[in-house]
């Protein structure tokens, strides 16, 4: 199917902008530039709360969402998108907003360390510690800690994806599902078709993906604890989501880790999205498409058992 009219639209506007590839941005440029593209008009939630919290590396910002609802909430930590380069609270303020109202759930964003300042495994960790903080204080912050959920797109659909491993070997915290927006879930090499079928000219390019993943593996040995398709067991993992865009390099890695959650028995849904460009999750005021799948990964969510 060809792009959708709305994303044709959108990348022929970004194509006359006439924006040079990331990799040949300074960093500081490129990570102001998602700024400058942050929604004017944030969907209304009843309550929202940055905190600092003591991380393992230091301090780590998190926003709080809370939704116009009865307590307790299911809870949802959410781990941006950017290329494990880009990216801040700010940045996905709006995908939040819309989550935490439209679930609704009490959302739990965050601020972990980017790459290369920061390589693997710093952005894990973050992660991981503060869906472990979310679990611990869920009830002091009107949650319920029997309904955490973790959520994320593309390297932050990587993240928790990752979390949801280290939680399992761990057994702690207890996950009850994940929600994974066109996740990064392999290595680029060996490639898959979609990374040649998409390698140009469709937004996030086959080169531009290559440059994330080497600043985020940095001078990592091997990628195979970095990449949750990598991994050699994937049974017993907490049910998942996943949806990836037809028309995104990363198309085929998403869908071979839906398939391999599936084969290990994992309660595991996928879908993808037809005409939709990668990052069309953030552009629910634009596609009919983004909104409809907005609206199912609320379903999604609010079919997870909250306040038993």
């Amino acid at each position: 199917m060809p792009l959708a009219p709305t994303a044709r639209a959108w990348l022929d506007q970004m194509s006359a902008a006439g924006l040079p590839p990331p990799q040949w941005l300074p960093l500081a440029q490129f990570r102001q530039m998602a700024r400058a593209w942050v929604a004017t008009h944030p969907v209304p939630v009843a309550r929202v709360e940055d905190r600092l919290l003591s991380g393992p590396g230091g301090p780590l910002a998190v926003r709080l969402y809370w939704p116009d609802a009865p307590a307790p909430h299911r809870m949802l930590v959410y781990a941006h998108g950017g290329g494990f380069v880009r990216g801040d609270l700010d940045t996905h303020d709006h995908v939040c907003r819309e989550l935490c109202t439209t679930a609704p759930c009490l959302v739990v964003s965050v601020d972990y360390r980017l790459a290369p300042e920061h390589p693997f495994p710093a952005a894990l960790e973050d992660c991981l510690f503060a869906t472990r903080w979310a679990h611990t204080h869920a009830v002091a912050l009107g949650g319920d800690a029997r309904s955490l959920l973790v959520a994320g797109d593309s390297a932050g659909g990587n993240l928790v994806a990752m979390v949801c491993l280290r939680a399992r070997e761990a057994r702690d915290p207890p996950i009850q599902g994940q929600l994974l927006f066109y996740p990064v879930t392999a290595h680029y090499d060996p490639p898959t078709p979609s990374y040649g079928e998409f390698a140009e000219g469709y937004f996030l390019t086959r080169d531009t993906m290559r440059w994330f993943i080497d600043l985020y593996l940095g001078a990592a040995q091997s990628p195979v604890d970095a990449f949750p398709l990598l991994a050699t067991d994937l049974r017993d993992l907490p049910p998942a989501l996943v949806m990836t865009a037809e028309c995104d390099p990363l198309r085929d890695e998403g869908r071979a880790y839906a398939d391999r959650l599936r084969d290990a028995g994992v309660d595991c849904s996928h879908r993808c999205v037809s005409g939709m460009l990668h990052g069309f999750m953030a552009q629910t005021d634009l596609h009919p498409q983004a909104r409809d799948a907005m609206g199912e990964a609320c379903a999604w969510i609010r079919a997870i058992p909250c306040g038993r």
